[in-house]
């Protein structure tokens, strides 16, 4: 539903996501888009790759110390066309 997303609303996607207390565990959703919004995340720099896959439910995954570099704001915004952002829990 990425082409619907994009072409049919003008809702700018919104990758929300926190760790754990620990760092070891990343928690990640799309809000702001259609339920079916199911856009692909490749994030990756020199010492780690990660390929996730967002909806708009919750979801969980263990990640290690090199992974959780790679969820940076700014970095995310730059490759795709969503907002990203950091929330606390």
């Amino acid at each position: 539903k990425v082409f619907d997303q994009y072409l049919r609303t003008i809702q700018i996607p919104s990758f929300e996501f926190y760790f754990t207390n620990n760092k070891k565990t990343i928690n990640y959703r799309y809000s702001d888009c259609l339920p079916e919004f199911d856009l692909p995340l490749t994030l990756s720099n020199e010492n780690a790759k990660i390929k996730i896959f967002p909806t708009a439910d919750w979801q969980t995954k263990d990640i290690t110390a090199d992974e959780e570099g790679l969820f940076n704001v700014s970095a995310i915004e730059d490759m795709y066309y969503i907002n990203a952002r950091e929330i606390s829990k």
